[in-house]
């Protein structure tokens, strides 16, 4: 075989390398970033959710197709042994399933 067609087929195949290894690089870079600002964002929101029933307002918690108005005039408290969970004694609220209640828009 001749030496200069080993040496080009070589060098085809380091460039391939490096490209597929840059792509797919990127692809995973791309992928962490969204996937930060996801958790970023999910964590801003849980705490306006906390900031909110810590205020005095009232927070609404879907739980398997039911909502539930919960706030602290209504007996609920932060669960002493879980700071994610929200109980008025005899009912127990995750606080990750409550969003922050819309008072502008309801009538």
């Amino acid at each position: 075989m001749n030496p200069d067609f080993n040496q080009k087929h070589n060098c085809k195949k380091k460039k391939q390398y490096i490209i597929s290894f840059l792509l797919k690089g990127t692809l995973f870079a791309i992928f962490a970033f969204i996937m930060l600002g996801m958790i970023y964002q999910l964590s801003n929101e849980q705490q306006g959710t906390i900031d909110a029933f810590n205020n005095n307002e009232e927070i609404i918690c879907s739980n398997i197709g039911l909502s539930t108005i919960v706030s602290k005039q209504k007996g609920y408290y932060f669960d002493t042994n879980y700071g994610n969970l929200i109980t008025n004694g005899d009912r127990v609220v995750n606080l990750s399933t409550c969003k922050k209640r819309d008072t502008h828009n309801e009538k």
